[in-house]
């Protein structure tokens, strides 16, 4: 899977700007899902006007993220929307948005908005001058644009025009956006946190192989979402549950699966 956040000011053009790049994707082949960070509370009704226009253009899924309330729409029976919510009282923003991400099943997800988020996702930001771009840019910034925006030129930053085509977007967004990490900042791949971890993925230096929690045999998922484990958890998982099985009749050496529930 592979996120990217398009966030800026209101007015930008952040909304088509996404629309068009999921036409891009989802017309390759592509399957997209979509999250949007509202100011105002989402609607279980299904009228949140962004949410819902999006919905009607990725493959399955579209969440609208506000407050303690995350409302996801899912393309189930006759290509209608179901709707679910939830509540979480964990409001750290990169759990919420990792939590989140394990619980898609997609091969791109378009995250419009979250313009405070410092986690290991690449971002396009949107102004309406050179002033909100250098506002808005951090270290993890690929692009920028905007309505009334131009090239300015800005070192190690893409400029992409409102109007560029879907298909030069989805070829920008295939060429600059990192599968996801773990999100643990365990520092297992040799860097402290994630996102350091994501700058050399960008440039080329690291593989995702090299997130060892995605990698590792020992697996757990909780309601069919993966919830990853730094090494000392998977190694006492490992240990306990081998040491168990050892002690078991009729068992032989090979591969291991547990299922609860």
């Amino acid at each position: 899977m592979r996120p990217l956040i398009v966030c800026g000011y209101s007015g930008t053009g952040k909304t088509s700007f996404v629309k068009k790049a999921a036409e891009g994707l989802r017309d390759a082949g592509f399957t997209v899902a979509y999250i949007k960070h509202s100011g105002r509370k989402p609607e279980i009704s299904g009228k949140s006007k962004d949410t819902e226009l999006l919905f009607n253009t990725v493959t399955n899924t579209a969440v609208t993220v506000s407050g303690d309330l995350d409302v996801i729409y899912r393309r189930r029976k006759g290509n209608k929307p179901v709707l679910s919510a939830g509540g979480f009282s964990q409001k750290e923003m990169r759990l919420r948005l990792r939590n989140l991400l394990n619980g898609i099943d997609a091969d791109y997800v378009l995250i419009e908005g979250f313009k405070d988020y410092n986690g290991p996702i690449p971002k396009i930001v949107f102004g309406r001058n050179r002033k909100d771009i250098e506002n808005l840019k951090d270290s993890l910034t690929v692009a920028y644009s905007g309505i009334g925006v131009e090239d300015y030129g800005i070192e190690g930053i893409h400029f992409l025009p409102v109007s560029m085509g879907k298909n030069k977007l989805k070829d920008f967004i295939q060429s600059n956006t990192i599968d996801f990490a773990a999100g643990l900042d365990c520092g297992e791949c040799g860097f402290p946190t994630c996102r350091e971890f994501a700058h050399e993925l960008l440039a080329g230096n690291k593989r995702i192989s090299d997130c060892l929690p995605l990698q590792d045999d020992v697996k757990l998922y909780i309601n069919g979402k993966r919830i990853y484990l730094k090494g000392f958890v998977r190694s006492t998982f490992r240990d306990i549950i081998e040491a168990y099985i050892k002690n078991l009749h009729g068992t032989e050496d090979g591969k291991i699966r547990i299922t609860i529930g």
